[in-house]
């Protein structure tokens, strides 16, 4: 009897570790196409081609032990672990690719404002998309105070304050969190 329950966990293979492999599949295109996609603005995000790495891995330990008794819930465990850690790193490229592409549009562009006679400059570069500390300038409720200009043509655009420096913020983008080109002053 204790041969036959040995032969029947060591013959049979798990059908519920398949699907799951299947499923890690799925998961590993996923991360690669959400990884592409930044990439087309910044090689800082090769290293999330690591997740696809971490799916294989988990594919190929279930494929060794898919005749295991235990095979299907070890699959289990690893497509949950994938989700989180992968889904998170899909989620983190797939933001970021939003927000670089929007940043792109401003890259080759010239950003000045004046404010009551200080002038500012953006480095083409300096960019936050946290709000936390930053006061909307209502302030300048006269338009005559204020000018913005982006390659040389006045724009509509909000102006924030923070009170640890004397940049001023310019709100391009107000979705989510914001996104604030950082603008210093030129004297």
């Amino acid at each position: 009897m204790m041969e036959k329950d040995e032969k029947q966990s060591r013959g049979s293979i798990s059908p519920l570790a398949v699907f799951c492999s299947f499923v890690l599949v799925f998961g590993i295109v996923l991360s690669v196409t959400s990884t592409l996609k930044p990439l087309k603005y910044s090689k800082a995000y090769v290293w999330y081609f690591g997740f696809a790495v971490e799916g294989v891995v988990f594919i190929v330990l279930l494929l060794v032990l898919l005749r295991k008794r235990f095979a299907g819930l070890l699959g289990l465990v690893l497509v949950f672990i994938y989700l989180f850690t992968a889904g998170f790193g899909a989620m983190l490229c797939e933001v970021n690719a939003m927000r670089l592409g929007r940043l792109k549009y401003y890259e080759s562009k010239t950003i000045t404002a004046t404010i009551d006679g200080v002038d500012y400059e953006w480095d083409q570069k300096s960019v936050t998309y946290n709000s936390e500390n930053l006061k909307y300038w209502d302030e300048l409720q006269e338009e005559s105070k204020y000018a913005i200009y982006v390659d040389g043509e006045k724009r509509n655009l909000g102006i924030y304050v923070s009170d640890k420096d004397e940049n001023i913020y310019i709100e391009i983008y107000p979705g989510g969190t914001g996104m604030y080109l950082i603008l210093e002053p030129t004297q």
